[in-house]
């Protein structure tokens, strides 16, 4: 390939074959090895630089080649199911109940995704819902320590829709709980079988938060 920098010529190429590098520059980035591979066990051991991203073919997931060059982590690990332990909510059964939670691992936090809906037989919600968290969380600096997301509490027979907090249970690192917003004072006042809405079949509770594990 022609110089037209004053550069090296770079190793391996021919400065009066423009068409013949074109082609070894084609063959090299036109892979799609150069940016995905089957799976993670095709991810390569060698030959890689650190800071290089590949994605997995068959989930869609993003590595990065580790600072040593030594190894592969999750760009964006994917989000695993988990059926948390319920307190004071008994989903029931029947209807269109769900208890659909997920999580991941982002840097130093762990994110959680929730919904729990109120099956047609047997439902409650006998005071502050509360659930067990994937992974244990750090130390609570304070007993009524909030956790980083919102929840929503959806009444179905009025189609009204409450903004809720997440908590950490009191003297508890295994426990989220969902306390609603009060009044005009701001002030987290508790959920119960009457509050912020009397539930009821089809009811929901749904939320997103981050938290800090040990």
């Amino acid at each position: 390939m022609a110089d037209v920098t004053g550069a090296p010529v770079p190793l391996g190429t021919d400065e009066f074959d423009i068409p013949g590098d074109l082609g070894a520059l084609a063959d090299h980035f036109g892979g799609q090895d150069m940016f995905s591979v089957a799976n993670a066990a095709a991810l390569p051991s060698s030959d890689s630089w650190p800071g290089r991203i590949l994605m997995t073919r068959d989930t869609n997931t993003l590595y990065v080649r580790n600072g040593a060059d030594s190894g592969w982590l999750l760009l964006q690990p994917p989000w695993t199911a988990y059926t948390p332990t319920l307190t004071n909510l008994n989903l029931g059964s029947g209807g269109s109940v769900a208890n659909q939670c997920e999580w991941r691992r982002e840097g130093d936090l762990i994110r959680v995704r929730f919904a729990f809906t109120l099956g047609s037989s047997g439902a409650s919600v006998s005071g502050i819902p509360a659930f067990t968290l994937p992974v244990t969380a750090a130390a609570l600096s304070t007993p009524a320590q909030l956790y980083n997301g919102v929840a929503t509490l959806y009444d179905l027979s009025t189609t009204v829709t409450y903004v809720a907090d997440i908590g950490a249970v009191i003297s508890s690192v295994s426990q989220a709980r969902v306390v609603a917003r009060g009044g005009g004072s701001g002030a987290v006042q508790p959920v119960s079988g009457s509050q912020p809405f009397s539930w009821a079949a089809g009811d929901q509770l749904v939320g997103e938060f981050t938290y800090k594990p040990a």
